[in-house]
């Protein structure tokens, strides 16, 4: 992890979410949170979390584990992409056009020789795969999550 990761790893934890990524998977999920460790609501709106349109998908041969490399479109903010450890649940066609949720303003990651410029977020289900995290409606490309 890069020197500012660790607040957005406490950050995104303490909500029990995944960060699903070659750079990281961690989950808090039932870590107790005592109330010294809470975060104000301005630490907490440095974290962009945008929603993003997948417009191409392909294995991740390179990479240690299982993944795919994502092309993911956020409307007035561009074409960005992110290395994704999901291949147990998703095929690369069904990738396509499918929202995700994703963490804009995180450092750009490289991974192999691949640069993962967002995380994609997601949550464990009961068999622990990755589900990922998307939006009950349609929202355009780049919506910011509140």
């Amino acid at each position: 992890m890069h020197q500012g990761d660790t607040a957005d790893v406490h950050l995104l934890s303490r909500s029990a979410i995944w960060l699903v990524s070659n750079r990281f998977i961690l989950s808090f999920a039932f870590c107790h949170v005592n109330e010294d460790e809470y975060i104000d609501a301005g630490y907490f709106s440095k974290v962009r979390m945008r929603v993003g349109i997948i417009r191409e998908a392909s294995r991740f041969n390179e990479a240690r584990k299982p993944s795919y490399k994502l092309l993911i479109d956020f409307g007035p903010y561009g074409m960005k992409r992110s290395s994704a450890q999901i291949t147990e649940l998703y095929e690369t066609s069904e990738l396509i056009g499918k929202r995700v949720i994703a963490v804009t303003n995180l450092k750009p990651k490289q991974i192999a020789n691949f640069i993962s410029e967002v995380l994609v977020l997601g949550v464990l289900d009961g068999e622990n795969r990755v589900v990922l995290l998307t939006t009950e409606r349609d929202a355009p490309a780049g919506s910011l999550v509140h």
